[in-house]
């Protein structure tokens, strides 16, 4: 049935363990509910892995994607057991992929009611149980047709990391069928990760110069295509003037899609890299002439950027002091691919650099500010006989101080300190009988 406008919609979702499924209703002149549309489709490896009620908030955000232009223009009464505006709305911090499907939802006008009847709910809950078995990954489907049409341009890229040296490989195709390898020397210090961003980025340029429109980009590094697609939040620092870079240069094309595939199915992007770096010089074919290139700038420098969204020097104080607590760290998040310890690296995970300062990441997703030692006396006498200090306990203090967004390791000891050494403390404080 055709939905009438002026009236609100009804949707049931539902979502299994390994599929989700929806049902979009309408009441008709004589009040009986009927169908509308419904829909299904089971879920890749990555939402698997999802909570229930991400899933069910997945749903949503399907359901809203395929049923945009009957859902836009009404009021949608979303009928389910859990109140996902609610849990989506309420998140201490709107990120990650609750986020971007909270910012695609924005548009809708949505209505909680809660599920009391199984009129259309069990019709949903039967398509989440069996889906749709055309729909099983639509980004597989998009991309074999995209491969069917003949105006498509594929790239392959892929990056190489040594103590010695960096490279970059480029395998591009033309829609003829046409194929061209580039090989590219890094003459400048980066990771792993970095090479991958160069690689990706120089076959993003040549393609540009080949006045390619369409194109299709296959990499096997899924941290850098997964963040390029949204999967992934890009939140290192040595990475994210390269990932707004690839995206500047990406909306330079008309169409253009970033898949993951197997190392095994990247072999000659990876070869190019890898000669590059020295890492494996092939010796199959020796009548084989490998044109290398070198690059003595990285491709941020080129267009008057910084790796890093922070200065240089952080701060005189860390880089000098090397008894302070957070030297190791901020010199493993400027160099990570320099000689480090294990412990550091592992501690490092926490932490973060924004605006020229370190941060450590809270388990609620605030950042806390770490501060120097000259500070941490300032923040613990404001915080315990400072202008609202009430002299609190060590512990008490511990808690204001974290409240207000301050870490270091020893907070606790050191509150504790203080406040058994505060005098005032001492003099007005309950005594104890000998």
């Amino acid at each position: 049935m055709p939905p009438k406008r002026g009236k609100p919609l009804r949707l049931y979702i539902s979502a299994s363990e390994g599929s989700i499924g929806c049902l979009l209703a309408q009441n008709n002149e004589s009040g009986r509910e009927q169908a509308v549309h419904y829909l299904s489709r089971t879920l890749n490896t990555v939402e698997l892995n999802y909570s229930p009620i991400e899933k069910l908030c997945l749903a949503l955000f399907f359901a809203s994607t395929k049923l945009r232009y009957y859902m836009l223009p009404s009021v949608v009464q979303i009928i389910s057991r859990t109140d996902l505006i609610k849990y989506m709305l309420t998140r201490p911090i709107i990120r990650s992929r609750i986020g971007k499907w909270t910012m695609a939802l924005s548009e809708f006008t949505f209505q909680y009611i809660a599920q009391k009847s199984v009129k259309g709910q069990a019709l949903a809950d039967f398509l989440a149980h069996h889906p749709a078995q055309g729909q099983k990954e639509e980004l597989e489907v998009e991309i074999g047709m995209a491969r069917m049409e003949k105006n498509y341009w594929t790239t392959y890229f892929d990056g190489s990391n040594t103590e010695a040296r960096s490279g970059a490989g480029v395998m591009i195709e033309s829609p003829q069928g046409q194929k061209w390898q580039f090989t590219f020397q890094l003459d400048f210090k980066c990771t792993n990760n970095q090479a991958e961003y160069e690689a990706l980025i120089i076959g993003l340029e040549i393609l540009k110069e080949m006045k390619a429109t369409r194109v299709l980009v296959y990499g096997d590094s899924q941290l850098v295509v997964n963040q390029l697609i949204g999967e992934y939040q890009c939140t290192s620092e040595n990475l994210a003037m390269y990932y707004v870079m690839a995206l500047n240069t990406a909306d330079g094309f008309s169409r253009i899609s970033f898949v993951h595939i197997p190392r095994a199915e990247n072999g000659e992007a990876n070869e190019m890299a890898q000669v590059a770096s020295g890492v494996n010089i092939p010796n199959t074919d020796h009548d084989r002439v490998i044109r290398i290139e070198r690059r003595t700038l990285p491709a941020l420098a080129e267009r008057g950027m910084t790796a890093q969204v922070s200065s240089a020097d952080i701060t005189d104080e860390i880089n000098t002091a090397e008894a302070d607590w957070r030297y190791p760290i901020v010199k493993y998040l400027r160099n990570p691919s320099g000689s480090h310890e294990r412990t550091t690296r592992f501690r490092a995970r926490c932490y973060l650099i924004y605006q020229n300062e370190l941060y450590r990441k809270g388990s609620d997703g605030l950042l806390l500010l770490c501060p120097s030692a000259e500070d941490i006396k300032v923040i613990m006498t404001e915080s315990h006989e400072g202008i609202c200090g009430a002299h609190q306990s060590g512990v008490k203090m511990r808690w204001l101080v974290r409240r207000h967004g301050y870490y270091w390791p020893t907070i606790l000891k050191d509150c504790i300190e203080y406040a058994k050494g505060c005098i005032k403390c001492q003099i007005y404080g309950p005594g104890t009988c000998s």
